[in-house]
């Protein structure tokens, strides 16, 4: 993504492990689609990845954005629950499938460096139990996208 498309948000109310007003959430959501038009969305799912609350409340302001705008494409980042976190050899090795009858897009990293550079680029994010998440977590190497 270009660097002229990436927007940080610095709002009291939406601090990392704070709970988020939904609707807050949704403006910001509102403006960077508006500034960068999108085709296609890519969000958590209902479950936020790791069942973090912020991402659970991205996921509901994307939703609440999108319910009014149909003509864009959106895809879910499917939760993985904590055995499968460390298991991602095994999710790799027999490509198990999510369950449901959504279409799904399975994709992976071809080279584990390239997750950790994207992490590093998120300093404030990179306290110690960051570095067990980079080495173990399914999402750097395996990931699965509903198409909604």
């Amino acid at each position: 993504v270009p660097s002229s498309q990436v927007t940080c948000i610095d709002d009291p109310g939406l601090q990392d492990g704070s709970s988020w007003q939904i609707s807050k959430a949704a403006v910001h959501v509102q403006k960077s689609l508006e500034v960068v038009d999108p085709t296609h969305v890519l969000t958590f799912d209902a479950a936020g990845a790791s069942g973090h609350h912020n991402h659970i409340a991205t996921h509901c302001a994307v939703q609440t954005v999108l319910s009014s705008r149909k003509a864009l494409q959106l895809y879910l980042l499917k939760y993985s629950p904590l055995p499968s976190l460390t298991g991602w050899v095994s999710q790799l090795l027999h490509g198990r499938a999510a369950g449901g009858s959504a279409p799904k897009i399975t994709f992976g990293a071809l080279s584990p460096v390239v997750p950790w550079r994207a992490m590093t680029c998120h300093s404030s994010q990179l306290v110690w139990y960051r570095y067990l998440w980079l080495a173990f977590s399914v999402y750097m190497v395996y990931n699965r996208l509903r198409v909604v």
